[in-house]
């Protein structure tokens, strides 16, 4: 914290879309409303007051929630403060979650929702009372409209009510009204200053990024050319896309995934994959603008950040390894452990078919619930021999 602390309020090319959304909401003005984005983050800055210093300090207070909420389910599980106090700390010191924390995009405070999500499952297996998954329905249903991406989260607060209630009908309508509530809304103020039944405007572009490397699958020619002169790379679908629309975007991936629906499920495997093993690469935006300050030492800041963050990617790779081979291998899961699984896995392959998977960000609101998983069932498997 100390060495990020000059580091505050770092963008990223997704940042002004979300300030612009979020201006809209503070000073209810919905004059050139945009749909690019939904309402989640944006609420969260306008809470901020725009300041991206005070944003910032929220994501703290949010990283420092969430190492106190693992602390405290890997105490309970494992009665063990010596490995609650190891993990919380792991985690607390994470290198991509300290960078996070100073930027403004979702990933601090989906991590944190999903974290929250998480500890209220656990206490309603453990209690039994039916407002720990109300309040989980909550938090899912913010959770949606930060990133549409986490809607199949939806589908693990069904299996636990099913779990533990035996398919309690009235229970499952109501956590899935309430879960679906904060993106109704959404669509109607959308609705009502676009004239639009739309929450997200990147579906053309996403599902593009998926098919760009295939140029044969593509039939628009000029789209195709930019393909072969750019060395099948992904990232001059930036390109395309300031020179279409989302709609002609949409309707050109969708005729290539028809043609060729071969390469998309190859491509959606390899972005499942990187969802669990991102690459190495950390975004540096905060470190590069602020590396005239450092003159000579930004060059060793730099790379002191850069291996750290290369040794704890390799960690998280073996933990996302080990979290496969429990699922794979450990047959007596608890109910618990099979909804963080199922929460895992559906939010993952969800995002593979709609999102190429070539950026570290896709799977860190996961890591806490990956982290309790493995923790959690190693310290059983350890315990029974």
């Amino acid at each position: 914290m100390v060495f990020f602390s000059i580091f505050y309020g770092w963008s990223h090319g997704d940042t002004y879309e979300y300030f612009r959304i979020a201006k809209h909401i503070l000073y209810l003005d919905f004059d050139e409303y945009m749909l690019k984005r939904t309402l989640g983050f944006p609420l969260f800055i306008a809470l901020g007051g725009l300041n991206s210093k005070i944003i910032v300090v929220y994501q703290m207070l949010l990283g420092i929630a969430i190492a106190l909420i693992v602390f405290y389910l890997i105490y309970d599980i494992t009665k063990s403060r010596y490995l609650s106090l190891f993990t919380s700390i792991l985690l607390g010191t994470y290198i991509q979650s300290t960078h996070l924390e100073f930027g403004m995009l979702t990933e601090t405070l989906s991590y944190f929702l999903v974290t929250l999500y998480i500890f209220l499952i656990y206490k309603f297996f453990k209690t039994d009372k039916t407002l720990y998954i109300i309040l989980a329905s909550f938090v899912c249903g913010y959770l949606i409209i930060v990133k549409l991406n986490f809607i199949p989260t939806i589908i693990s607060l069904i299996i636990s009510i099913v779990y533990k209630r035996k398919f309690s009908k009235s229970l499952i309508l109501t956590t899935t009204l309430i879960s679906l509530m904060p993106l109704t809304i959404n669509l109607f103020i959308n609705y009502i200053n676009a004239k639009k039944f739309s929450v997200y405007g990147y579906t053309g572009y996403s599902l593009l990024t998926h098919i760009a490397n295939f140029s044969q699958c593509i039939g628009d020619y000029e789209i195709r050319e930019k393909i072969r002169n750019r060395n099948f790379s992904v990232f001059w679908v930036w390109d395309i896309k300031w020179g279409k629309s989302e709609e002609e975007m949409r309707k050109i991936a969708i005729e290539a995934i028809a043609k060729c629906p071969y390469y998309y499920f190859l491509s959606s495997f390899g972005s499942f994959l990187k969802f669990f093993f991102p690459r190495k690469t950390i975004e540096t935006f905060s470190i590069e603008r602020h590396k005239i300050n450092f003159r000579k030492g930004y060059y060793r800041f730099k790379t002191l950040i850069d291996k750290v963050w290369e040794y704890q990617i390799y960690l998280n790779w073996f933990l996302n390894f080990l979290f496969f081979l429990i699922l794979i291998f450990h047959r007596k899961s608890d109910l618990f452990s099979n909804v963080l699984s199922i929460n895992i896995l559906s939010n993952a392959i969800f995002q593979a078919f709609f999102i190429f998977g070539d950026n570290w960000r896709y799977g860190y609101p996961f890591l806490s619930s990956i982290v309790i998983y493995v923790v959690k069932n190693g310290y059983e498997f350890f315990k029974r021999v």
